[in-house]
C-alpha cells in the first residue's frame, strides 16, 4: 500500500477500511477503467476482468499478466529511447496489465497496488482515485 499511500492517501485509507467485497468491487472498477482507457487487448484480459470481478485469486493468470506487463514495459522503454511518441500509450497498457496482475494476487497489498497501477494507466490518475473515494 506504500506507493498508493504516498500518491493518494485518501484512496489508501478508503481501501484499508473497505470490506473484502467492497475492495473487490473497487479493484474491478479501477481495472475495468484502466483496460478501457489504455485499450489493452490480450486474450487474458477478458478472463482476468471476470476473475477479478468474482474476487478470485489466480496466480497463473496473475503471472501471465505480469509477463505481459513486463513485455509492454520493455516496448515502452524502447519506444521512449527511440523518441517515439507512442511510448505513452504503451506505458498505459503496461500499467493496465500490471493492475490486473496485482488484482489477481492474494497478498494484503494487492488491492492497493492494483489501484495504483490502474490510476497510471489513464490520462488523469485522479479519475481513478475519485472513482474509488466517491464509490
Amino acid at each position: 500500500m506504500e506507493r498508493l499511500a504516498v500518491d493518494a492517501p485518501e484512496v489508501a485509507d478508503r481501501i484499508s477500511r473497505a470490506s473484502k467485497s467492497e475492495r473487490t468491487n473497487l479493484v474491478h472498477l479501477a481495472c475495468r477503467q484502466a483496460v478501457a482507457a489504455s485499450e489493452l487487448e490480450d486474450p487474458s484480459v477478458t478472463q482476468a476482468l471476470v476473475t477479478v470481478e468474482l474476487g478470485i485469486c489466480d496466480p497463473t493468470l496473475s503471472t501471465a499478466l505480469s509477463d505481459l506487463a513486463e513485455s509492454l514495459d520493455t516496448q515502452y522503454f524502447d519506444a521512449r529511447d527511440r523518441g517515439d511518441a507512442s511510448w505513452r500509450e504503451v506505458f498505459k497498457r503496461a500499467r493496465a496489465a500490471a493492475a490486473l496482475a496485482a488484482a489477481l494476487k492474494t497478498d494484503s497489498g494487492a488491492a492497493a497496488e492494483a489501484i495504483y497501477e490502474a490510476a497510471h494507466a489513464v490520462s488523469d490518475s485522479s479519475s481513478i482515485y475519485n472513482l474509488i473515494v466517491d464509490h
